[in-house]
């Protein structure tokens, strides 16, 4: 095997130090593969062992790295402890050494835990066979460990590296699904049928993957020389539907008439199109999505790429290009000053078109010459208005840019200019303002400043005489679990946050009660965080920190256990709605909530009251069972120290054994009915757990004996409340008070300051104020 010139210096160095060093070593992966191929390898990987039996395996590869670091005086490499793994620049290119693992994954996670495995196991790892190829650095060797690499390189073949785990690899990493669709495209093979099946198997697992990193693999195979092709690929087996949702009718038997029209007003199929326009165009990221996108409706393709977390400047200059399309597409008659203007703001001046190119780019790549729709705009073909050449249009562009009357400044006036001539406050009044001063200019640029002023008077008047928003509202704390219940039981407590925003020339928030000095007041307040992302859902633009005066009261325990978090999440959205005049029900904010929080033990009680059961569906809603427990209460008992939902949650085991499985549900059963019936006698069994509990008691002192304290003066049962530090107790309300001092003197006993009340069950969950509490 010969080693490019580019590295052969560098693998000499490396080969030279791990014999000196007692070392075998290997190039890994991709890189053997492309040196097979005779394409320009990249991506230097080494797979480090020690010869000797008794030395460090798991940082062989640290070990090298630091040896051929000292010999050659090379910077010092950087580390990775956990993973064994180190890089180190040789020769100004980066080189990563590993040594062999084999890998172990979580049911929700696709990022493995790893540990120290022989060679064969590497291979087997990996995702592909043409992947899973190393070459002996001491003998130049390939090394082909699963049997197949070479051969599925010849015969052009992608394949996993285990058959009969294949839809097992893919579920493992569901990532893998979009880099066999890459890779079958980069490299020009073909994908083995049982591989292909496993991918639809396993495809719908891709919504544990974080959409940065689908998106990074859309845009790699964007990139590719054939591009749709591939997507074609990916449509057979309903991948491109599940990637691209908002896109709903991108099928191969749909036809799509914004691709380009021919004589008898015919359009061609998606995919067609795709492979028409896509494929010839330059490999940029602009030109490459821009032509992926063409034809679809613009809030769809803006959507879409906000999913996929696209790039905001990117995803904007797109949405004006589809903005520019659908603009000229649907203009009629002869083009005026005012028109092209408009567009030219609309479009934004980054985004003005190259009319010569697109020009060239129509005679050279697009549809016959002759067609009537043959046209293009931003790499689409779009039909003109009769009356109207293409070529005098950008005529009369460029004269309107030379003469300095093509595009308006949206800062003509600025906005504190207008508030100072207006004597208004900051408000969403000023953008909506500046877009009727824009609208003025379009018509005349040279108008003057009072002009300017006289076309903002009426939104001015507008402003001056709307009555500005209030809203007040209060939420529930919750406690969840009741024991066996795991993220499914919870219940509203009536103990309430109160919140209020409101309309002012000065936006601030202001905590009071709990927390008032630990919580932030600026954008990184819970309750604002989510009002924010409501906003943003709704394009409700005219609220911001800058004109809205957000009020918290608190009186729900920070890190108690008593469901503040949620309390402030369901705060938020409902606020939010509310100024935006949304109506949204109880029940879909409960959902919404839920689903940020992971879980809707403490969501959906805050939001709807009474005691809630939860049970999620397949589409990741949830269904609740809604009951009021007459005749019992909550007593609980709260230390002075904190403990973080997600540290307490890392505390829990990954796996059950099947006896504490079939302990709780016998017990959640039994609480269901405990609870619903009025039997309230069963709650001591009922209250007992084996799934969460066991683990989260170690961060909590002297549990068991809170728990035999409030038995003892009485509590039907007691139980952690959430993830802690509280305990909460069923209890009969005549024995309440009795039993929460019970579990006081536990705690106060010993040292660790404590306070407890009892607590009735809340009946409304959110509910609005219609006097000022606050």
């Amino acid at each position: 095997m010969e080693i490019p010139q580019k590295y052969e210096q560098i693998v000499q160095k490396i080969a030279r130090t791990a014999k000196e060093n007692a070392f075998n070593v290997y190039i890994a992966g991709g890189f053997v593969r492309d040196l097979i191929l005779k394409v320009e390898p990249k991506d230097l990987d080494i797979m480090v062992e020690p010869q000797n039996a008794d030395a460090d395996a798991k940082n062989a590869g640290i070990n090298l790295a630091r040896a051929i670091s000292q010999k050659y005086n090379l910077g010092n490499p950087v580390i990775f402890e956990k993973f064994g793994t180190a890089k180190l620049i040789v020769d100004g290119e980066e080189v990563e050494f590993v040594m062999p693992r084999k890998e172990y994954y979580e049911d929700n996670s696709r990022n493995p835990q790893t540990d120290i495995g022989a060679l064969e196991q590497d291979a087997l790892r990996r995702d592909f066979t043409v992947n899973a190829l190393f070459l002996d650095l001491s003998t130049l060797k390939v090394l082909d460990l699963t049997g197949k690499g070479l051969d599925d390189i010849k015969n052009k073949i992608l394949r996993v590296t285990d058959g009969n785990s294949a839809e097992t690899i893919f579920r493992q990493d569901p990532l893998r699904i979009l880099r066999a669709f890459r890779f079958s495209g980069q490299l020009g093979f073909s994908i083995d049928e049982n591989t292909l099946q496993a991918m639809k198997k396993a495809m719908r697992r891709l919504s544990i993957v974080s959409p940065e990193r689908k998106r990074d693999e859309i845009v790699k195979i964007l990139l590719l020389p054939k591009p749709s092709k591939i997507f074609a690929a990916m449509n057979e087996i309903g991948l491109f539907e599940l990637i691209f949702p908002r896109i709903t009718f991108l099928t191969d038997d749909l036809i799509c008439h914004s691709w380009c029209k021919s004589d008898d007003d015919k359009g061609e199929k998606f995919f067609d199109g795709l492979e028409r326009l896509l494929d010839k165009l330059p490999p940029d990221l602009f030109l490459r999505t821009a032509g992926f996108f063409r034809g679809f409706y613009t809030e769809s393709v803006d959507d879409t790429m906000e999913n996929l977390r696209f790039p905001d400047k990117l995803t904007e200059r797109i949405y004006n290009t589809n903005y520019a399309m659908y603009s000229i597409a649907e203009h009629e008659g002869t083009w005026s000053d005012a028109d092209i203007r408009k567009l030219a703001f609309e479009i934004g001046s980054e985004c003005e078109p190259d009319f010569d190119q697109l020009e060239a780019e129509r005679k050279s790549t697009w549809c016959d010459a002759g067609s009537k729709f043959d046209t293009p705009l931003y790499l689409l073909k779009i039909e003109q208005p009769e009356n109207q050449d293409f070529a005098d249009l950008a005529k009369r562009v460029e004269q309107l840019k030379a003469a300095g009357e093509l595009f308006v400044d949206e800062n003509f006036i600025d906005g504190n200019s207008l508030m100072e001539h207006f004597g208004l406050a900051e408000g969403y009044w000023i953008q909506k303002a500046k877009r009727a001063i824009v609208d003025a200019l379009i018509q005349n640029p040279k108008m003057s400043r009072k002009e300017g002023f006289e076309a903002a008077a009426k939104i001015a008047d507008e402003e001056k005489g709307r009555k500005k928003m209030r809203v007040r509202i209060r939420v529930p704390a919750s406690t969840s679990n009741l024991g066996p219940g795991f993220d499914v039981f919870g219940a509203a407590l009536a103990l309430y946050n109160e919140f209020e925003v409101e309309e002012v020339s000065q936006g601030v928030i202001i905590i009071e009660g709990i927390g008032k000095d630990k919580l932030p007041t600026d954008e990184k307040n819970i309750v604002w965080k989510y009002m924010s992302e409501v906003f943003k859902d709704k394009g409700c633009k005219k609220f911001s920190l800058k004109n809205l005066r957000l009020t918290i009261k608190c009186n729900i325990p920070l890190g108690g256990g008593l469901g503040s978090s949620a309390a402030a999440i369901v705060g938020g959205i409902y606020l939010a709605n509310a100024l935006c005049g949304g109506k949204i029900s109880k029940d879909e904010i409960a959902q919404k909530a839920a689903k940020i929080e992971g879980h809707p033990d403490n969501a959906v009680p805050a939001a709807l009251g009474g005691l809630c059961i939860c049970a999620q569906n397949l589409d990741g809603g949830y269904e609740v069972l809604r009951t009021y427990p007459k005749n019992l209460q909550i007593a609980v008992c709260l230390p002075d120290f904190e403990i973080s939902t997600l540290k307490a949650r890392q505390n829990l085991p990954k796996k059950y054994a099947i006896d504490d499985v079939r302990f709780n549900l016998s017990r959640a059963s039994f609480l269901s009915a405990a609870l619903i019936s009025g039997r309230y006698y069963l709650l001591k069994t009922a209250a007992a757990d084996k799934i969460h509990q066991p683990y989260r008691a170690k961060n909590i002192p002297y549990i068991d004996e809170m728990f035999a304290a409030a038995e003892k003066s009485g509590a039907y049962g007691a139980f952690i409340s959430g993830s802690g530090p509280s305990i909460a107790a069923f209890v009969d309300p005549k024995k309440a008070k009795s039993v929460s001092k019970a579990m006081e003197k536990v705690w106060e006993g010993k040292n660790i300051k404590a306070k407890s009340f009892v607590l009735d069950f809340d009946k409304d969950g959110i509910k609005s104020i219609k006097r000022r509490s606050l």
